[in-house]
């Protein structure tokens, strides 16, 4: 399946762009389509969430044996991956203000 997405108003002097979108899920309607459009604009923000998960956290270095444990480990390091990702985007955000962590 796909569909296709012009910019309605593109800035002055620069090229019309035009988005194909893939998915396999069915779209039949104009809010299916801008909803699979909201979701694709979520994909960078879940890029950034693994790399941080494989990068900040490591997490492909654990040598856990167990699945319960690897289950255990992934939940706590997901939660602190989503946290690091969480404290960069707001440092960037404010950089003059002081970010608290509670």
């Amino acid at each position: 399946m796909g569909g296709r997405r012009k910019e309605e108003k593109p800035p002055q002097g620069v090229n019309l762009s035009i988005e194909i979108l893939l998915t396999t899920v069915p779209v039949t309607a104009s809010t299916e389509a801008k909803q699979m459009i909201n979701w694709y604009t979520k994909r960078w923000l879940i890029e950034r969430f693994h790399y941080t998960l494989k990068s900040g956290c490591r997490i492909e270095e654990l040598q856990l044996q167990e699945k319960e444990r690897l289950e255990r480990a992934i939940a706590v390091y997901a939660m602190v991956a989503w946290r690091l990702l969480w404290i960069t985007y707001e440092a960037r955000e404010y950089p003059d203000e002081t970010v608290i962590v509670s």
